[in-house]
């Protein structure tokens, strides 16, 4: 009985950490994030997109009501002119405030968050590339 309990606990937790070393599927456009945020609630998911810092000034103005803020350190990443916020400044090197960290690539593995309005944002759980 122990040697069946013990190879199932290995099983388990071969199969579990096989689990969390698959990357996160990527998402090719924020877009898609802002316009069916109940479809990627709770995913984690790979993003490529630009750093924006804590206001890029050619997102859309349809955006405006779809990327939700929490914090007022929460910073952009966008793409093209469509932007979300993800949570905190967790890019280490890029400033928000320094126009020299804006518009420079970064891509991210976070989770889809909505906010108490179902706005998107992504809380970031590791920065896999940056500029």
């Amino acid at each position: 009985m122990r040697l069946l309990l013990s190879l199932l606990a290995v099983s388990v937790l071969t199969v579990s950490s096989a689990a969390a070393r698959e990357p996160a599927p990527v998402v090719r456009n924020v877009s898609f994030i802002l316009n069916n945020p109940k479809r990627y609630e709770g995913k984690r998911i790979t993003v490529r997109a630009f750093y924006g810092g804590w206001s890029y000034m050619r997102c859309a103005k349809s955006d405006d009501g779809k990327r939700g803020r929490l914090l007022a350190s929460d910073t952009i990443l966008y793409q093209g002119n469509r932007c979300i916020y993800m949570k905190g400044s967790p890019v280490p090197g890029y400033a928000p405030w320094r126009t020299e960290s804006l518009g420079k690539r970064v891509a991210v593995e976070a989770v889809v968050t909505l906010d108490c309005d179902g706005k998107p944002f992504l809380d970031v759980r590791e920065i896999i590339g940056k500029e």
